[in-house]
């Protein structure tokens, strides 16, 4: 099981939904893939039973272009993305890794 706060970097490619968020009564979110070697904080803690979970891309910002359309960053009710990831991909193609030095996820 996978922890708020933990650390991890993928081995492989690894398919994630980017979930944008919105100062408005919607999300959305598209299919799309964290480069092998990227690392990513859980955000929170999932809940028994759940099977997937929401994360912080360590290079929040240099990765922003990768998972967020242009058009979607420039809206002014644009707020932000994280990754929803499922917990088994973690387990099976991710290293947990200690906190990186100098990086910080992005809202830490």
């Amino acid at each position: 099981m996978v922890h708020r706060g933990e650390h991890y970097r993928c081995t492989v490619p690894l398919p994630v939904i980017a979930m944008t968020r919105w100062r408005a009564p919607c999300t959305g979110g598209e299919r799309a893939v964290l480069p092998a070697g990227e690392a990513f904080v859980i955000a929170n803690e999932p809940p028994e039973g759940a099977t997937a979970v929401y994360c912080d891309p360590v290079r929040y910002d240099e990765l922003h272009a990768h998972f967020v359309s242009a058009r979607d960053r420039r809206d002014r009710r644009y707020v932000g993305y994280h990754l929803c990831i499922e917990i088994g991909a973690i387990v099976e193609s991710c290293e947990r890794v200690g906190r990186i030095p100098g990086e910080a996820p992005h809202g830490q």
